[in-house]
């Protein structure tokens, strides 16, 4: 039994102890840890709300309690896996624009821009200024995304396509 608990819980806790049930506090004692895990494997994104609704939903806890106690988790016993985690984290919700665009054009009429990379994948994305969707499904974009897809917009809108390469055409 955890030392840490308050005496209320404490004292409850030894009751029911003393009947024969055990109680037990946390993901890990409950053994909820390989699910957490196989789920975040299988689903990937971890900072995705969805993954932790699916989580709590599958170990009977609060999602956000879930995903908070997993972090704690990490911390505690595992911190190398904690940074990567983190890391994962980051580098799903940071887009891939600045190193690896080769190539960006807006077409005014459809308002669409067409983002062409080094590696010959394309991302296609509608809106116009700060307001951005992923096509073909037309899922807003975050906050992070948004925010470099206006930079290039705003870019293309006074020098023309293609970004990053309009500029040198154009003289001031």
């Amino acid at each position: 039994m955890p030392e840490s608990l308050p005496k209320e819980i404490q004292h409850l806790a030894d009751a029911i102890e003393k009947k024969g049930a055990k109680i037990k506090f946390g993901l890990e004692q409950q053994g909820h840890i390989p699910t957490i895990e196989k789920m975040l494997n299988e689903f990937g994104s971890a900072k995705s709300e969805y993954i932790w609704e699916k989580i709590g939903k599958q170990i009977g806890w609060c999602p956000r309690t879930a995903s908070l106690y997993y972090l704690e988790y990490l911390r505690n016993k595992k911190p190398t896996t904690m940074f990567s985690y983190i890391k994962k984290i980051i580098k799903s919700s940071v887009p891939k624009f600045n190193n690896e665009l080769d190539e960006a054009n807006y077409d005014e009429k459809e308002e669409i821009l067409t983002m062409t990379f080094k590696d010959g994948t394309t991302e296609k994305y509608q809106g116009s200024s700060t307001v951005w969707h992923e096509m073909p499904l037309m899922k807003r974009c975050g906050t992070l995304k948004e925010y470099d897809l206006c930079d290039i917009y705003k870019y293309i809108k006074h020098y023309g396509n293609p970004y990053p390469k309009a500029h040198k055409n154009k003289t001031r």
